[in-house]
């Protein structure tokens, strides 16, 4: 019986983060893939900014976070991504810059539960 007692002490410490876990969505976007000419119709095209936004508008109390990487470009690219949004009825209090994505010419996009909430 203590042998189920561990198991299922192990099963709960790892199931609780992986549910929490499952509240977020996290999408990659390489700089290689970003449009020369940006516009909200060809940054709808791409696959991983759809996914994203569907996911945002499906969860009542969400915000996307977009971790961009550093320097002027990335900050650039971050506030492109953010205008093009907005211009899609996004409201900007969903949106939050973040610097520093970690991957290098990698823009991260997070949907997440609403921080505060």
């Amino acid at each position: 019986m203590k042998k189920f007692k561990n198991l299922f002490l192990s099963v709960a410490l790892f199931a609780a983060p992986i549910a929490y876990a499952q509240d977020e969505f996290e999408v990659l976007i390489p700089r290689y893939e970003w449009p020369g000419e940006v516009s909200a119709d060809v940054v709808l095209q791409i696959p991983q900014i759809r996914r994203a936004v569907s996911r945002l508008l499906k969860s009542e109390h969400a915000e996307l976070i977009v971790r961009y990487p550093g320097g002027d470009a990335g900050n650039q690219w971050a506030l492109d991504l953010r205008a093009m949004l907005i211009s899609l009825g996004i409201e900007s209090r969903y949106i939050v810059l973040e610097p520093g994505s970690g991957i290098d010419e990698t823009m991260v996009l997070l949907v997440t539960p609403k921080r505060g909430q």
